[in-house]
């Protein structure tokens, strides 16, 4: 039975669906439930409420989101597309199948279909995980787990015309997400356009956005089209939105509104079909508070957000980027078949990469162009890096180490490198504790602040 083809000739209808249907739905031994397009819950039959111990009278007329149990219903819900997957829930497994209803070529809503399945519950929820787990875009390196939210998140509404706000850190890589969502997008035919709102002066980048009129003002010697209207029926990324004027972020915030936009010097609106993918590192929250950021425009923006973590906070991440850049940078400088030794890369795991992948890429090509011999070691990485710590030498005044420039790192990182060096030499917190004056619970604090293994 394909619920999708349910006699309903309008989302509205579903809740006088007559007592015989309800009967009928009532009797099936697999879960329904029907969603409108709004996202409320229209109709739930028994075998859902038996499923996931839920009362009828207390999920109809609810928001989808309150479901905690179905991630599946959700996709369906934002891409509008038919969905199949298997979910877990007290112990149970469902295998979940979920279609949108149509009513004359306009989507109305979804109808999800649970069927419970008698197989072995650990293989299964293991075999989810790694569907789950699976990272959505090729391009971007990565298998952290906080990560692979995001960028499922980010999968997701790629497949809308959803305005989507990428967060995160100078060097993170929020222009290349941005990218890989416009080639998964419907608009991946179409124009793209990027253009980074803080390398371009004030009094110029209201002209890069919209365009001007000939004589619009001094210079202006013909008619010059904008960004948005070159990127009309394609996307558009505005990186470092958190620059903008407040007099530009009035202009932007028409844009969202209308979908229309007006050349500087222009007597006419011009109607525009463009998709808007945001970035920023600024905190967005902190500007709304202090006036420097329109709150209304940053609720356009904030439709979609999608957080990229810094890489310090994606440990797990960083020796297959370390490779993933060794070779590829290797390739591009024509030094292939090029490797890192196992201190060098011991090193560079280590660091904190205050730049994020940023940093690392630079990195990494000054130590492929500096390496003698197809084996990148320690005399190829920077001095800041190599400089920044140094073992106790008798013959020195010091414990600390500096680089060439004098440069000094922070508390933190010696506290994390002695830690580090003690945990390694004594073996134990009991022993290293002992060695640093410090107690055997202060040590495993510490070991898993910095996730010293």
């Amino acid at each position: 039975m394909n619920i999708s083809r349910l006699p309903i000739r309008h989302v509205e209808e579903i809740d006088f669906l007559n007592e015989y249907s309800k009967q009928i739905y009532d009797a099936l031994d697999y879960g329904i439930c029907i969603v409108d397009s709004y996202g409320i819950v229209r109709y739930v039959n028994s075998s859902y409420c038996e499923y996931f111990n839920e009362i009828k009278s207390s999920v109809i007329n609810t928001s989808v989101e309150r479901n905690r149990y179905d991630d599946i219903l959700k996709k369906s819900m934002v891409s509008g597309e038919n969905k199949r997957g298997m979910i877990q829930s007290k112990g149970k497994i469902y295998e979940v199948e979920v279609n949108p209803i149509y009513s004359h070529d306009e989507f109305v809503g979804i109808a999800a279909l649970y069927k419970k399945i008698d197989k072995e519950p650990l293989k299964i929820h293991e075999d989810y995980i790694e569907q789950m787990m699976e990272n959505p875009f090729p391009k971007i390196i990565g298998k952290n787990t906080a990560l692979i939210k995001e960028l499922k998140n980010a999968e997701i509404a790629a497949k809308t015309n959803a305005t989507i706000l990428i967060r995160g850190e100078s060097g993170t890589g929020k222009e290349l997400l941005a990218r890989s969502i416009y080639e998964t997008s419907r608009r991946s035919q179409e124009s793209w356009i990027a253009i980074n709102c803080a390398a371009i002066p004030e009094n110029l980048i209201e002209s890069e956005l919209f365009g001007h009129e000939e004589g619009a003002f001094t210079g202006a010697s013909k008619r010059k089209i904008g960004k948005f209207e070159m990127a009309d029926g394609g996307t558009i990324f505005l990186d470092e939105i958190g620059d903008l004027s407040l007099s530009l972020q009035v202009k932007l915030l028409r844009v969202l509104q209308e979908r229309e936009i007006w050349r500087v010097g222009g007597s006419e609106a011009i109607g525009i079909d463009t998709r808007i993918i945001a970035a920023t590192h600024r905190n967005l929250e902190k500007m709304v508070e202090e006036g420097t950021f329109r709150e209304d425009l940053y609720y356009r923006l904030n439709m979609i957000e999608i957080y990229i973590n810094p890489l310090r906070e994606r440990n797990d991440d960083i020796p297959e980027l370390i490779e993933y850049f060794v070779d590829k940078l290797s390739q591009k400088h024509g030094k292939e078949d090029m490797i890192i030794d196992d201190e060098a890369k011991e090193l560079l795991c280590g660091y904190q990469w205050k730049g994020n992948i940023r940093e690392m890429k630079n990195v990494v090509e000054r130590a492929v162009i500096l390496s003698m011999d197809n084996t990148i070691s320690l005399r190829s990485i920077p001095e800041k890096i190599t400089g920044m710590y140094r073992n106790y030498d008798a013959k020195s005044s010091s414990l600390v180490g500096l680089g060439s420039d004098g440069q000094i790192a922070s508390i933190e990182d010696y506290e994390k490198e002695i830690y580090r060096m003690a945990f390694e030499k004594y073996k134990s917190y009991n022993s290293a504790g002992k060695a640093l004056g410090v107690t055997h619970k202060t040590v495993a604090a510490k070991c898993r602040k910095y996730m010293i293994d």
